[in-house]
């Protein structure tokens, strides 16, 4: 598989080698830069199809990061990650990181290590609360729990809703031991209204908040009294970084007026210009004014076709410039310190950033940096646990890390001296109050801090003084009008929701939460969900087994009866293979409100192995292998009017796993303008006939049929790139796949997809194949 710039390009942007490893399976991605090959090789595969090695190989030409740097996975049985191994970088020895888990609850308690020679941990313990989040975690690198050194942190929730009101950090060395308290408010609407920290160093730290009817944020301020209810004003601010800050916006979305009241030197009022809102484009900031002191101020800014910022103004490095790849992201910046540029490996991931003063190396869980100057090489490495960072660490020390809600990193406490280090911000993710000396170059919810004075965010490239994105959303959801605009951040709420992806917030809209009550009539049918997504799981199997040579009437049609009684146990599906002499077993499960489904179908599965050994004593028992389908699943028509299922493989060998959702509500399409990489689907075929697809015009194929949505580089729907003539082309080893209006188009031979009964796997009906 490969994408080429256009029809007429000898050489390929990237390409994508299957099946040498395992079946189906990606082998390597290779990003090609000119003759300089950029590749990312899976070493191996476990039982369960996970990954378990994987080899990042940078050219000889890339001076000072060229090399092999290859890292290992190990699982549990229900597909937690048991282990990862990171190789000798920079100057970091290698180190295997091991999770533990509660046996009871499969709930992550401890992280442990072999740093180098070294064992120690990282995480020492985990308490949790009756709803299985955290309520305290205990860092020290000590091989026990004990006396001398630890930092804990502590979380506290709302019992009947789960959400956090609030966290705090302590340490048990120096005074005062309480680091930071930080407390939150929401109003009923659940927008976050007040973030008060009355330990925080230099006096109590009191934000408010205050929101439109939109739940857009107009008002951010720090009253000295921590009182929310008042009015805003300048002679009653109070705080360790005092300010306050107002926002109005247009019909249409675009953040309208800033008002900063509190600014150094007097007030600072600034106002955006955008095209006509009945005009094209009417989202792109043109311009802002800016009125200081008596003083007026203006900066323009500058787009290409596609949407992208082609020149923005800075505060000490003149006018950027900045030009993009076909595929999308930002290629280079260039302003009075020099030029900044990005490789990316295939799937679009940044994987190198040059600029004026050296390169970084992105890898899994650190980054590599080459200092040009002294042809020095240093790396980072980053912990986490779940979803959560608690650690960085160099060649001068490990720093704890406590984040917000959002997952920005604001306390950074050395592990050895227990000296702490805080930083704060404005809601949008200005600094606010002294820059202090950081351990690491994260920021703002997580994202890379740029030399440009931008932050990577995932898709995209953030800029904390607009508040917004400098590139089009590749993801757009039809029933959030907030998140359609194409370049907000958070639905303009960035104190209640966050877009860490650059993609789209990942909480539920209002549109999805209107269609969700809507479905309750029918939200306790799940046996007729369950038995729609069998249906679906044993069509694909069938296929499966037919296109290796199997016979597909092997596979179970219905509940497979495992012995005789008033209330026998019945496996969802089996699979006889009697050429191989095995029998494979599948448990399909709801995924959504069963977040341990994986886990669930596991359990369900060895009870049925025994009675399939008694039944087939020849034979060897195992779970089924994973459906041969994309990460993100296929998706169906569902049981009842309206309603869609998506199916898709669990964590755990032999899990299927399905969540329902209203087809009213249209699926996040990609914008035109941003196609992230494709990924092939489904087997090889032969005697392609290549489908040239317009965008965003009509796809005029061999036939409508759509095939299963596959996943993009940070999350989103997948599709091909976009090349610099306004066409697709992505040739899937003889399989030619497309993206139009948000649906995957299949074409060969003139057929299209796969139809089962009276519904296609792509989620839309399809005519007779052929």
């Amino acid at each position: 598989t490969a994408i080429f710039e256009n029809q007429l390009s000898a050489s390929p942007r990237a390409r994508w080698t299957y099946d040498t490893v395992a079946k189906g399976q990606l082998t390597q991605s290779v990003r090609y830069e000119g003759t300089a090959a950029y590749t990312v090789k899976v070493d191996g595969y476990d039982d369960g199809y996970r990954p378990t090695g994987q080899t990042v190989t940078v050219p000889t030409a890339e001076t000072g990061l060229n090399g092999s740097y290859s890292f290992q996975s190990s699982y549990a049985v229900d597909g937690s990650v048991r282990s990862s191994t990171f190789p000798v970088s920079a100057d970091l020895p290698t180190e295997t990181l091991t999770n533990h888990y509660d046996e009871t609850l499969g709930l992550a308690n401890r992280l442990t290590t072999v740093y180098g020679t070294t064992e120690f941990s990282y995480v020492a313990d985990t308490d949790y609360n009756a709803l299985g989040l955290v309520d305290q975690r205990e860092l020290y690198t000590g091989l026990y729990s004990n006396t001398g050194s630890r930092v804990f942190q502590s979380f506290s929730r709302e019992l009947e809703t789960g959400r956090l009101t609030g966290v705090k950090s302590s340490r048990e060395l120096v005074s005062p031991f309480t680091v930071a308290d930080i407390r939150y408010g929401y109003d009923k609407a659940g927008n976050i209204t007040s973030v008060a920290d009355p330990a925080a160093s230099g006096g109590a730290d009191n934000q408010c908040f205050r929101h439109d009817w939109q739940r857009r944020l107009t008002e951010a301020w720090t009253p000295g009294n921590g009182d929310c209810n008042a009015a805003p004003a300048t002679a009653t601010l109070g705080g360790p970084a005092a300010y306050w800050l107002s926002w109005t916006y247009d019909t249409i979305g675009n953040r309208k007026t800033q008002v900063d009241h509190a600014a150094a030197g007097g007030e600072r009022s600034t106002t955006y210009t955008y095209p006509d809102a009945q005009t094209a484009k009417p989202h792109t900031l043109t311009g802002t004014s800016t009125v200081a002191g008596g003083t007026t101020t203006t900066a323009a800014y500058g787009y290409d076709p596609a949407g992208n910022t082609q020149t923005r103004p800075t505060a000490s490095a003149g006018t950027q410039t900045l030009t993009w790849n076909p595929e999308g992201s930002l290629a280079s910046v260039a302003d009075s310190t020099g030029t900044t540029s990005y490789i990316y490996d295939a799937d679009g991931n940044r994987l190198v950033q040059r600029d004026p003063t050296g390169k970084t190396l992105y890898l899994p869980g650190q980054e590599i940096r080459f200092t040009t100057a002294t042809a020095v090489r240093s790396c980072t490495r980053f912990y986490t646990v779940g979803d959560q960072g608690i650690a960085s660490r160099t060649a001068a020390g490990l720093s704890w890390l406590t984040g917000d809600h959002q997952g920005t990193s604001l306390i950074a406490i050395n592990s050895t001296t227990q000296q702490a280090v805080v930083r704060r911000q404005s809601p949008f993710g200005t600094a606010r109050g002294t820059k202090p000396a950081w351990p690491n170059a994260r920021g703002y919810v997580g994202g890379a801090i740029d030399n440009t004075g931008l932050i990577h965010l995932g898709a995209r490239e953030y800029d904390t003084a607009l508040g917004r994105f400098i590139s089009l959303d590749p993801i757009m959801d039809l029933t959030d009008p907030q998140q359609m605009h194409g370049y907000t951040y958070a639905r303009s709420n960035p104190v209640t929701f966050s877009d860490p992806t650059g993609l789209r917030p990942p909480e539920m809209t209002g549109g999805e939460w209107t269609q969700e009550l809507a479905k309750q009539r029918h939200r306790k049918d799940h046996t007729s969900r369950h038995n729609r997504a069998r249906d679906v799981a044993v069509a694909i199997i069938k296929a499966d087994v037919a296109s290796r040579g199997g016979d597909p009437n092997d596979v179970s049609d219905n509940d497979f009866t495992l012995r005789t009684g008033r209330y026998p146990p019945r496996a969802d599906i089996v699979y006889v293979d009697k050429d191989a002499g095995i029998v494979y077993v599948w448990e399909v499960k709801k995924g959504a409100i069963r977040p341990n489904g994986s886990k669930a179908a596991t359990v369900s599965i060895n009870k049925y192995i025994p009675h399939l050994k008694r039944m087939f004593p020849t034979y060897t028992i195992r779970p089924g292998f994973n459906l041969p389908i994309p990460p993100t699943g296929v998706v169906t028509p569902g049981p009842h009017p309206g309603e869609m299922l998506r199916v898709y493989n669990g964590s755990s060998p032999g899990s299927v796993l399905y969540d329902e959702f209203d087809s009213p509500r249209p699926r996040p399409v990609l914008a035109p303008e941003r196609v992230p990489v494709p990924v092939p689907i489904g087997n090889p075929v032969t005697k392609p006939d290549p489908v040239r697809l317009g965008v965003p015009r009509p796809v005029h194929g061999p036939c409508p049929g759509v095939c299963p949505v596959t996943s993009a580089p940070h999350g989103g729907l997948a599709g091909p790139s976009l090349s610099t003539d306004g066409m697709i082309w992505a040739v899937a080893s003889g399989l030619v796949i497309g993206i139009a209006a948000g649906a995957c188009v299949v074409a060969s031979g003139g057929i299209c997809g796969i139809v089962l009964g009276g519904f296609a796997l792509g989620g839309a009906a399809a005519p007779a194949m052929g």
